[in-house]
C-alpha cells in the first residue's frame, strides 16, 4: 500500500526507517497537479451525486412501480371479486327461477290431477244416481203396473181394459202419421170393445190400407 511503498522510499533515498507517519494537513505544491486533483474531486463529487440521484430516482421509480403494481393488483382483485359475485348472485336467481317454475308446474300439476280426480268422481256419483234413479224408477213402474194389472185384474172388466189398452197401443203405433175417418159397424158401436179385436183390427188395417192405394 502507500504507507509501506513510501516507508520503503524512504530508506532507499534517504536511509530513515520510518516507524510512523502521520499526515495533519499537505499542500500540492504542483499547480497543475492540484488542478487536476481538485477537478478530479469535483467530477468524483457530481458523478457520485449524480449516481445517487439516479439511485434515488431508480428507487423512487421501483416504489412507483410497485405501489402502480399494487394498486392494479388490487383493482385486478375488486373486478374479479365483483365479477365472480355477480357470477354468483345472478346463477342464484336463476336457480331461484328455475325452482319457482319447477314449483308451480308441479302445483299446477297436482291441481289438474285433483280436478281430473274429482271430475272423474263426480261423473262416477252422477251416472250411479242415475242408474239408481232409472232402477228405482223401473222398479217403481213395474211395481205400480204390478200393482195396477193385480187391481185390474180383481174387477170385472179389468182384463178386458188391459186388452183394449194393448190393442189401442197397437192401433195408434200402426195408424201414426195416416189420415182417414174411421167408420166403426154397428156391432161395433153397441160394442166399442169390439174395435180392439184382433179381427176387427186386422179388418180396419186392411181396409185402411186399401183406401190409402185407392187415393
Amino acid at each position: 500500500d502507500f504507507i509501506s511503498r513510501l516507508r520503503e522510499n524512504f530508506l532507499n533515498e534517504y536511509g530513515i526507517f520510518m516507524l510512523n507517519v502521520r499526515i495533519g494537513d499537505f499542500k500540492v505544491l504542483d499547480e497543475d497537479i492540484s488542478q487536476s486533483i481538485a477537478n478530479h474531486a469535483s467530477t468524483t463529487a457530481a458523478t457520485q451525486a449524480k449516481l445517487a440521484n439516479l439511485e434515488g430516482n431508480r428507487h423512487i421509480d421501483l416504489v412507483n412501480k410497485d405501489s402502480d403494481f399494487r394498486v392494479e393488483r388490487m383493482q385486478a382483485d375488486v373486478d374479479a371479486h365483483r365479477m365472480t359475485t355477480n357470477a354468483r348472485a345472478k346463477a342464484a336467481a336463476m336457480k331461484e327461477a328455475a325452482q319457482a317454475e319447477a314449483n308451480a308446474l308441479k302445483i299446477h300439476a297436482a291441481a289438474r290431477m285433483e280436478a281430473t280426480k274429482l271430475e272423474s268422481e263426480a261423473r262416477a256419483a252422477s251416472i250411479r244416481v242415475i242408474a239408481e234413479a232409472e232402477a228405482e224408477a223401473t222398479r217403481a213402474k213395474g211395481d205400480a203396473e204390478s200393482e195396477r194389472a193385480t187391481k185390474l185384474g180383481s174387477i170385472e172388466f179389468g182384463r178386458e181394459i188391459t186388452l183394449a189398452e194393448i190393442h189401442a197401443n197397437m192401433v195408434m203405433k200402426s195408424m201414426a202419421g195416416v189420415e182417414k175417418v174411421v167408420y166403426l159397424p154397428t156391432e161395433m158401436q153397441k160394442n166399442p170393445f169390439a174395435l180392439f179385436s184382433p179381427d176387427a183390427l186386422s179388418g180396419v188395417a186392411s181396409a185402411a190400407l186399401t183406401q190409402g192405394k185407392h187415393r
